[in-house]
This record gives C-alpha cells, sequence and structure tokens, in this order.
C-alpha cells in the first residue's frame, strides 16, 4: 500500500547530497563541542544530596543514583563519538552509540531541563538513520538523492517551530507581558522602545506589536521547512522565496535570541546551522562538501605513503594522547575520553581493508582526543565545574569540602576572576580551630 502522493514526493523526493552530509557532519562538530564546554561543567550537581529524578520513572528504576563521574563520563563518551563522526570516523554503529549516550546524559536527571537537548536527540536520531555516503569518486556532492531521513528530520523543524508559535499564543506573550519581563533583566530592549516612542508609539504598543511579531516570525519559519519539505528538489519557484524567507525570519529570530542573552545554552546555533542547510541554497554546501572529499583524498593520498611502520605508530599516537589527557584533565571520568578514543580506532581498525587507512585512523582518533583535551583545559570548563561545586556544597552546610572545591576552582580560574572572596566568607565563619 503506497501512501498519498504529496508524502512520497516529500519523503522520497531528490536531496542535494551536499545539504545531508555537511548538516550532518557539521552538527556533530558542534554538538561534540558543546557537550565538553558547555554541559561538561554542571556535572558537578549530579548526586548531590543523594537525590535524583530522571526524566523517566523507569529510568531511575534501573540506573541507581548518577554521580559526576557518571554523567561526566557519558559526557565525554558522547563527545569523542560525535566529533570523530564528524571527521568521518565511525560508521553507523558509532552514531547509535553517539544517539543513546547524547540521549542518557540529559535523561539521567531532570537537573538538566534544557528541552533543546531533547530536540537534539531527535536530529541524532535521524542523523543515525542517514545512508553512508557513497564512496569518493561514485557520487558528486551536487547529486540528487532520496534522503528521508534527512526529510523527516526538515518536518521535525517544522513541528518544533509550530509547537513554538502555538505556546506564544497566550495573552501573556501576545500582549508583551513576557518581553517586559525579560527586558526586566537586563534592558536590551531600551534602545529600541525610546526609539518607538520616539516615533510616537506608546509602550504599550510597542510590546503589544514585539509579542505579535515573536508569533508571527514562528509561523513564517514554519511555512518555509513545510516548503522545502513538500518540495525537497525545489522545482516550484514560490518554494525558494518561501524557503528564503524562513531563512531570513530564522536568522534574524535567533540573533534577537543571543542579543537578549537568553539562556538557551547554544540552542540558536543548531537552528542557525540547519535553517542555513535547510532552507538555504544548496550549492555552498555542495561546494564545503567537495572540499571537504578533496582534502580528505589529499590527506588520504598523504598518509598512504610512509611504510609500514607509520600505521603502528599512528595507532600509539593514540594510546599517548589517551594518556596524555587522563593526566592533564582534572575532571572525574576524565580517562573516559581516551578510552573511548581508543575503542572507537580498534573498531575503526577491525574493519580497515588497507594499511594505508589504519595510518588514516590512528591519525584521526588522536586528533579527536587532542581536541578534546584542549577545549577541557582551555577555557572556563574546569573553573566553573569546582565553583559549581563548591557554591553547591555551601548551600548544602558543607564548609570544608566548599573550600576545597573553591581551592581547585582558583587553580583553573581565568586571569582577574577567582572565588577568592568565597574563600575568606567562609573561612571567617569556621571556628579558629578549624581554619
Amino acid at each position: 500500500m503506497t501512501g498519498p502522493a504529496w508524502l512520497e514526493r516529500a519523503l522520497f523526493g531528490p536531496v542535494a547530497r551536499g545539504r545531508v552530509q555537511v548538516l550532518e557532519r557539521l552538527v556533530y562538530a558542534l554538538l561534540a563541542f558543546d557537550l565538553w564546554v558547555e554541559m561538561a561543567p554542571h556535572g558537578s550537581r549530579y548526586g548531590a544530596g543523594g537525590l535524583n529524578v530522571a526524566h523517566f520513572g523507569w529510568l531511575d528504576a534501573i540506573q541507581g543514583l548518577p554521580s559526576a563521574g557518571t554523567y561526566l563520563g557519558v559526557v565525554f563518551a558522547s563527545g569523542v563519538l560525535c566529533l570523530a563522526l564528524a571527521f568521518g570516523l565511525g560508521g553507523r554503529l558509532a552514531r547509535w552509540a553517539a544517539f543513546v549516550l547524547y540521549t542518557y546524559s540529559w535523561a539521567m536527571s531532570q537537573l538538566d531541563s534544557y528541552q533543546h537537548h531533547v530536540f537534539l536527540s531527535i536530529v541524532l536520531f535521524h542523523t543515525a538513520l542517514i545512508d553512508d555516503p557513497p564512496e569518493a569518486g561514485r557520487a558528486s556532492p551536487a547529486d540528487l538523492g532520496c534522503a528521508w531521513p534527512y526529510q523527516l528530520l526538515v518536518a521535525a523543524v517544522a513541528v518544533v517551530y509550530a509547537y513554538t508559535g502555538l505556546s506564544k499564543t497566550e495573552e501573556a506573550w501576545l500582549m508583551g507581558d513576557v518581553l517586559v519581563r525579560i527586558n526586566a533583566s537586563g534592558g536590551k530592549l531600551e534602545p529600541f522602545l525610546a526609539w518607538a516612542q520616539s516615533a510616537g508609539v506608546s509602550a504599550e504598543r510597542f510590546w503589544w506589536l514585539g509579542g505579535h511579531s515573536v508569533v508571527l516570525a514562528q509561523w513564517i519559519i514554519v511555512v518555509g521547512y513545510l516548503a522545502v519539505f513538500l518540495d525537497p528538489a525545489r522545482r516550484w519557484r514560490a518554494t525558494s522565496w518561501l524557503a528564503l524567507c524562513g531563512l531570513v525570519t530564522a536568522l534574524a529570530f535567533h540573533a534577537g535570541a543571543e542579543y537578549l542573552e537568553l539562556r538557551v545554552g547554544w540552542f540558536s546555533y543548531y537552528m542557525v546551522l540547519l535553517a542555513l542547510i535547510m532552507l538555504g541554497p544548496a550549492a555552498p554546501w555542495s561546494g564545503l562538501l567537495r572540499l571537504g572529499r578533496s582534502l580528505d583524498a589529499s590527506v588520504r593520498d598523504l598518509l598512504d605513503r610512509p611504510g609500514r611502520w607509520a600505521s603502528w605508530v599512528a595507532l600509539a599516537s593514540v594510546a599517548v594522547a589517551a594518556w596524555s589527557c587522563s593526566e592533564l584533565v582534572d575532571l572525574p571520568s576524565s580517562a573516559a575520553v581516551g578510552v573511548t578514543g581508543a575503542l572507537l580506532v580498534l573498531y575503526a581498525s577491525s574493519r580497515a581493508r588497507a594499511r594505508a587507512s589504519l595510518l588514516w585512523i590512528g591519525a584521526t582518533g588522536t586528533a579527536v582526543i587532542v581536541f578534546a583535551t584542549l577545549s577541557l583545559t582551555h577555557g572556563t570548563v574546569h573553573y566553573d565545574f569546582y565553583r559549581f561545586l563548591g557554591g553547591d556544597l555551601v548551600r548544602r552546610g558543607h564548609p570544608i569540602e566548599a573550600l576545597d572545591a573553591y581551592g581547585l576552582a582558583n587553580t583553573w580560574a581565568p586571569e582577574g576572576e577567582g572565588r577568592q572572596a568565597k574563600v575568606r566568607k567562609i573561612q571567617s565563619r569556621l571556628p579558629v580551630e578549624v581554619r
């Protein structure tokens, strides 16, 4: 039994390969650094007070109490898999493993309440369904092919914006009350309000227009995504125009969210990336894929020249990188980075057909571990992890442990920052014999 003709055209119509493969690689790359830089610092809260509530009741019944080590181990392993997939190492098994581990990272506890993490699991599910790319030389990046998982993802993005648009039709949004509260925390909209009032628009009308324009923007974006879902090859002239309107609106909407400094993590970056690839023209992504393939072929050709010993050196470098990561990263479960990288390299090596592939696999695995190590040691990951831990220990009445946590935070503190004042405050409240 076949479905409606319009649905078959939407799901099984031709899609530019450049869109599909570039989206997959870039989403994996962005997610890897999101895991290491944005999500890892919040691991200190897991297991605090011996209390946890998972997102699913059945998960609480089988997982036990998640700890900081459990959470970070899952986050680190997920990041390694994602970046390896971005580099083209791993295959379908790694895609499903990345989906399962990432989903578990947020599902294990309601401490992670970001709704967009659920959406990213949906994205990973669809990318895991995408067929492996054709071998080099078998297909051009500009070729069109069936990519029903990609098309389902386009529809899923449209649903996200539609749900957001519907949720904002309540009076508090439409009348601008929510925007007033957002503006109260930082005053970011004050210049626009002053400009509107100078043009004769009252404050009430300004907030009313703002609330309605946000809802209108959501539905313009929905129409853009639905247009490219129903006409993936963009044979109709209206499709390109509707997609362009959706793209411009999406970019403006998420730029506004970043300007207002809404606490939504890296959500805006993902949505901008999806909009550029799904709604924009295909030529840039086909060109980027062509460039990536050319660079990959050049690297593989270069790695094909050394002798047999080079393959073993490359594989040994993975072990050295893994050991270095566990030594340099002063966080629980830091060994998960190296272990996951090494297991992935061993799995890929067992399936390699040529000696040159071993050299490329080893070099890629080493690069992934190095990137993970740099992400975790350069920046504020350690500092944020330990200062969050110190603050939580203070609130739960453990000043001695809090001093240890703040001491580690100060060790990793960026220039001009630190928690020395917190340390002095805690010490001043301790008995003299304990200080």
